[in-house]
């Protein structure tokens, strides 16, 4: 028996808010199986203690679109809570605010 890989949609950006923690985060889209398909969770790309001490973490997941195309979304975390979430296009405006080392994938630039 072999699965496949299914994605979340885009929409349940909807119920997400800034403020959020890492473990709401994760528990809101967790990795399940059922009917030989496995929903994928977000990924830690990169975790950077800041020089003011927070640690930032950078998660990226990827989520159906409403035309079924698939985009990687990145999520940053300060402190254990969610700051800014977005589309590939606006990583870069958002990449100069943090001293972390993050080498995104060629959807995420």
């Amino acid at each position: 028996i072999s699965s496949c890989a299914s994605y979340y949609y885009s929409t349940n950006l909807n119920n997400i808010s800034i403020g959020w923690s890492k473990q709401q985060f994760l528990q809101y889209f967790p990795a399940s199986s059922s009917q030989g398909l496995t929903t994928q969770p977000p990924v830690l790309r990169a975790a950077q203690q800041q020089r003011d001490g927070q640690l930032v973490e950078v998660f990226t997941i990827s989520l159906y679109e409403q035309d079924s195309s698939v985009v990687e979304y990145w999520f940053v975390f300060e402190g254990g809570h969610l700051v800014q979430w977005g589309r590939p296009e606006d990583w870069r405006a958002v990449s100069a605010r943090y001293e972390i080392s993050f080498n995104p994938g060629p959807s995420v630039q």
